[in-house]
């Protein structure tokens, strides 16, 4: 017995309250709430775990499996480390290379050379592997005096080719021009006879 004449249970239990309220309203109600969703949520997963009704369910299943073949695709499509990606241009893409060349093709022709110039380095960017676009420049440079470069970007334009025999002569016979303006008569003469055997 204390002096309140209460036996030893019911002021534990008094105690209890006391220390409870204390808890509750103070710093400690923070925690005090932490702790309390903790033990839920450690009881919802018990809960889980003890009752697996998941495992019957045949769409638990079919979306397990979906996630496995989407996985699975992903690593597949995925290109091996170190190796680059190259993507090829779209279709807008290479029309608008293609007006690019035109509208380069006009300037030319009225002795824009510079414009041409700015026009084609544009075109270049979108298809830098267009035999057409390198010919173009060189008849850029041809018009700008600059022959050495008109040969080199002749030269480029047949590595680029392929079977276009035609584009191949122009570029033979341009360089032909741009020799003899060089002064370089042999080179001028085998580039003229190379321009006749493209066939």
């Amino acid at each position: 017995m204390n002096r309140l004449g209460m036996g030893p249970v019911v002021g534990a239990g008094l105690a209890r309250d006391k220390e409870k309220r204390y808890v509750e309203g103070g710093r400690l109600a923070p925690l005090l709430r932490f702790c309390r969703q903790d033990q839920v949520d450690e009881s919802e997963e018990n809960m889980k775990t003890a009752n697996p009704s998941h495992r019957g369910n045949p769409w638990w299943v079919t979306g397990l499996l979906l996630a496995l073949i989407l996985l699975l695709h992903g690593c597949a499509a995925r290109p091996p480390a170190g190796e680059p990606v190259i993507s090829k241009p779209p279709v807008q893409e290479k029309t608008a290379a293609s007006s690019l060349l035109a509208s380069a093709h006009q300037a030319v022709q009225a002795g824009q050379f510079n414009r041409a110039e700015m026009t084609l380095e544009r075109a270049l960017r979108v298809e830098p592997r267009n035999a057409r676009l390198w010919h173009e420049m060189a008849l850029v440079k041809y018009g700008q005096g600059d022959y050495g470069q008109t040969v080199q970007f002749c030269l480029k334009a047949n590595s680029l080719a392929g079977r276009d025999s035609a584009l191949i002569r122009q570029n033979w016979q341009l360089m032909s021009r741009a020799y003899a303006k060089m002064g370089d008569i042999d080179k001028a003469e085998q580039a003229k006879m190379k321009a006749e055997a493209a066939n």
